[in-house]
């Protein structure tokens, strides 16, 4: 197939205009196809992180099944065919420990190469791990991982549901573009995340809410 730079030269033909112009048409025609070449590994790069960043935060939806003694205490949604369900990567504190090594590991690796948006997620989403180990730590409940996990599993699930959906939007589409993470429309990504974190179950917790859900927590994980 002819193309549209290859006719031109033809029509233009001899001579020292033409010697110009096909000069000048080869340079535009080469720093297309480089600027092409360029934007392509650039776009494979950035749809490779947004792969990476969701199947290290899929890990956050798979669950342990736990029969669990204290189920006359919960409400009913947090059992599942009279069990108790908690997050995997609260097997234990090591692999909590683990999961969380690697979280950061991925977010550094990979999330300037995000939009605001996914970067705020991966912000608040470190925070709450670190908010949540930190919690752990100062009860000392690093030998009660599997109930600390069955407390905090629906605020867990639910962010990581959540950004899930916007990294598949991502993938499927959405612009996959880099940007800086500051300014008005990081911060504006950021109070997005924050108004979440504020509404988390492990934010009344640290806070002493005066709620039920709260109270209850604290009864079964014995902590003031």
């Amino acid at each position: 197939m002819v193309t549209f730079s290859q006719l031109i030269l033809a029509v233009i033909g001899g001579g020292v205009l033409g010697e110009l112009i096909r000069h000048l048409l080869i340079r535009y025609v080469f720093a297309q196809e480089q600027q092409a070449l360029i934007n392509s590994e650039v776009a494979r790069k950035r749809i490779y992180a947004v792969e990476q960043i969701r199947l290290t935060c899929l890990e956050l939806d798979s669950f342990e099944v736990l029969e669990y003694t204290h189920t006359d205490k919960l409400p009913k949604e947090f059992d599942i065919r009279d069990s108790t369900i908690y997050p995997s990567v609260l097997y234990t504190r090591e692999t909590w420990m683990k999961y969380t090594k690697e979280f950061t590991r991925v977010k550094t690796e990979y999330g300037h190469w995000c939009d605001c948006e996914i970067g705020a997620w991966l912000l608040q989403l470190e925070r709450y791990m670190i908010s949540l180990t930190h919690f752990m730590g100062s009860k000392n409940l690093g030998h009660r991982t599997h109930d600390v996990g069955v407390m905090f599993i629906r605020d867990i699930q639910k962010w990581q549901r959540q950004f899930d959906e916007v990294l598949v939007e991502h993938l499927n589409g959405k612009s996959m573009k880099s940007e800086t993470h500051y300014g008005k429309r990081w911060e504006s990504e950021k109070a997005k995340r924050e108004k979440q974190w504020l509404e988390t179950t492990l934010y009344k917790v640290i806070n002493n809410a005066d709620d039920d859900i709260t109270i209850m927590i604290k009864e079964v994980l014995e902590i003031e």
